[in-house]
């Protein structure tokens, strides 16, 4: 293994031989892989695909006119004080009151609504640089003791609803540049912990101490560690000026409404992952070819070149194999090249992921111990890639293939614990137990990824009446004298589910009603819609 470089997990060809050093390898060489980001607005939402080195390792959905993203600023109104949760219920606009708990009312609580009540009383905005603020509230107060029903209280989405939950709120308003976190009514100074070298910490905190104002906190992130003294002043600048544009909208703003939104969720993600690694960014609309384009302009005006506009006919995921890796991806049970597969449960506490050697042959050269650490190994590398597309939050328990050796199991920790420090949700894996178990608890701020996969639709198909619907349609059709031939167009999916198999329902039809349905795939038609076509080519209505 040593000597090349290892673009993945699978190129090893012996991977029961990764010692810890090559382990160590492994991770670094993994951080300069190939990146691509395709974006298509087909099916009426934005989706979003992020592939490394032609592997899809993250997908986002986002609809238009998307309510809730984590970072939006709401003037809300307090409904209830709930002493026993030490919260409030607020009401934001959405079917369930979202929810603010006091620790996350952060320690000026008082100031902020001080200063709230001072801009919307006298129509103008304060200078924050030389407000007098509040004493900070008891870290083990009660809500009672700050927030007041039926008052109004400028808010920030800290949480997207999940389940048949609300948003989660925050008065710890932050807003995230692309080097830099601006933190109203805060005088801290923080750099993030993945940028190591002292020298760069000490050079980035200098320019800063400078730069900063007065009761405005920062937050170097991660990207900030290449960055110079010119590009993190013009992040601030545009940071100051989105904090006075949300202070001069709540002057007027109605309430339970939205004040100000964060950015797109597209270019939120191509903010947070836009770095040197990028060789792409291929769009399937003008519109928002046009506005990425700008937007990359104008924070990494070098890379604007990488943003492509895609032309073809066929759809850009079906060009780009994206298609394909979703509908193996998302399923159930996710296959891995060595034979062996997972199976991911979701429970209403939990994620449980199952490892299975499935047809995995063991290796002539190889002990049995041997083989299930390299089946684990892989297994590995596959559980962060779906913990990171599916979004999987919470707490996940991962059932691997016993191993009764302390090193391998030791090494499959330090895998995961190492790969996981690079996810933008924040991780806590714990060693794998005696039972051969592992937990790891993910930040989830917004609701997983869940796609319908051709197995999974294919099980729906068979246990309701959709099937039943068409053959009414098709009995009444192919008996009727007047349709000589008639055509059922289908989404490709359920196409090819009504042809699969030598004895088809396709087929069946042929003999149970003497004539021959021609089945056409038609990607406009979503997986539950179907239409039929008459010898002409006119469609057939069956309205009456």
């Amino acid at each position: 293994m040593r000597g090349r470089r290892i673009r993945s997990f699978n190129d090893c060809n012996d991977p029961v031989l990764l010692n810890v050093n090559d382990l160590v390898l492994f991770l670094i060489y993994t951080k300069n892989v190939s990146n691509e980001i395709f974006i298509t607005t087909a099916d009426k939402t934005v989706q979003i695909a992020v592939l490394e080195n032609k592997k899809l390792v993250e997908l986002h959905q986002e609809r238009p006119g998307g309510h809730f993203s984590v970072g939006d600023l709401y003037l809300a109104k307090i409904k209830r004080l709930k002493t026993d949760l030490n919260g409030a219920f607020l009401d934001v606009g959405y079917e369930r009151d979202a929810f603010l708990h006091y620790t996350d009312l952060g320690p000026y609580a008082r100031t902020i609504i001080k200063f709230f009540h001072t801009l919307r009383d006298e129509k103008r905005i304060p200078d924050l640089s030389t407000f007098e603020f509040e004493p900070e509230i008891d870290v083990k107060g009660s809500i009672s003791d700050v927030l007041h029903k039926e008052v109004l209280l400028p808010v920030q989405i800290d949480k997207e609803p999940i389940g048949n939950k609300g948003p989660r709120l925050t008065l710890n308003y932050s807003l995230a540049g692309r080097f830099l976190v601006l933190v109203p009514f805060n005088n801290t100074l923080s750099i993030s912990k993945k940028i190591k070298e002292f020298s760069i910490r000490k050079k980035i905190k200098q320019s800063l101490s400078t730069l900063r104002p007065n009761n405005f906190g920062i937050i170097v992130r991660t990207a900030a560690a290449d960055a110079d003294i010119n590009d993190l002043q013009r992040d601030l600048k545009d940071l100051l000026k989105r904090w006075n544009t949300f202070c001069e909208k709540l002057i007027e703003a109605p309430p339970i409404s939205r004040v100000m939104n964060e950015m797109s969720r597209t270019l939120t993600l191509i903010r947070d992952l836009l770095n040197d690694n990028y060789d792409a960014i291929v769009v399937d609309s003008k519109e928002y070819f046009d506005e990425i384009r700008e937007y990359v302009r104008r924070i990494s005006p070098e890379q604007e070149g990488i943003v492509k506009f895609y032309r073809g006919q066929e759809k850009l995921f079906d060009y780009a194999g994206i298609y394909k890796q979703i509908q193996a991806s998302f399923g159930k049970q996710v296959d891995l090249t060595s034979g062996g597969y997972l199976i991911i449960e979701h429970t209403e506490a939990m994620h449980v992921i199952d490892v299975n050697s499935g047809k995995t042959q063991l290796k002539a050269d190889t002990t049995l111990a041997e083989n299930a650490f390299a089946m684990n190994m892989e297994a590995a590398a596959e559980i962060v890639r779906q913990l990171r597309l599916r979004d999987l939050g919470g707490i996940i328990v991962i059932d691997f293939i016993d191993m009764h050796n302390p090193k391998h199991r030791s090494q499959v920790y330090e895998f995961m614990n190492e790969s996981l420090k690079k996810s933008r949700a924040k991780c806590n894996v714990l060693p794998i137990s005696k039972f051969g178990l592992m937990q790891i608890t993910r930040q989830r701020v917004r609701p997983e990824v869940q796609i319908e996969t051709e197995n999974d639709y294919s099980k729906k198909l068979q246990a309701n009446s959709f099937v039943a619907e068409i053959e009414e349609m098709v009995k009444y059709l192919l008996s009727n004298k007047t349709e000589n031939q008639v055509t059922l167009h289908l989404n490709p999916v359920t196409a090819a589910y009504f042809t699969k198999g030598i004895f088809s329902i396709q087929r069946r039809w042929f003999f149970k009603y003497k004539k021959w349905l021609k089945i056409v795939k038609d990607d406009t038609l979503t997986l539950h819609e179907y239409a039929f076509y008459n010898q002409n080519g006119q469609k057939i209505s069956f309205e009456t």
